[in-house]
């Protein structure tokens, strides 16, 4: 898979680290991300009922140990 090619104009969200606790996204929004790293028990929450989510992340992706992603 090639780079990721992210729209102009989109916020960006930085890099997205938990090591415990949770993080929620909210849509409806498309949004940049450097890096996810969730670790231990961390959670990270895309909450889509009001509308689509779409994160273009452009660097690495870790779920370690018992932490999630929850769509």
């Amino acid at each position: 898979m090639g780079p990721v090619q992210v729209p102009a104009g989109i916020p960006s969200l930085g890099a997205i680290t938990l090591l415990s606790g949770s993080r929620t996204i909210v849509g409806p929004g498309s949004f940049k991300v450097n890096s996810i790293l969730l670790e231990n028990s961390a959670s990270l929450i895309i909450d889509n009922r009001a509308g689509p989510v779409t994160l273009y992340v452009t660097g690495s992706v870790g779920v370690e140990n018992s932490a999630r992603i929850v769509v």
